[in-house]
């Protein structure tokens, strides 16, 4: 995945001011670290379930602070 073409698929989108985003299947969480830092994007949320990738996601958010991850699927 480019980082470039992340971020232009990501300034189509019109945010609200003070957005709360989840991206559900967030992996090790690039995406998710990009929109925590995104203008008008109050909180970012990741959710994978896979531990592994959370833990690692977790480990890379360090100094984020509207960052966070939780481990699921999803449905609940």
């Amino acid at each position: 995945m480019s980082l470039r073409y992340v971020r232009a698929y990501l300034s189509e989108i019109d945010f609200p001011p003070q957005a709360h985003v989840l991206e559900i299947g967030c992996g090790t969480g690039v995406v998710t670290r990009i929109l925590a830092q995104w203008p008008g994007v109050a909180q970012a949320m990741g959710a994978d379930p896979s531990a592994v990738f959370i833990a690692k996601a977790r480990a890379l958010a360090q100094g984020i602070p509207n960052l966070f991850f939780q481990e699921g699927d999803g449905r609940t």
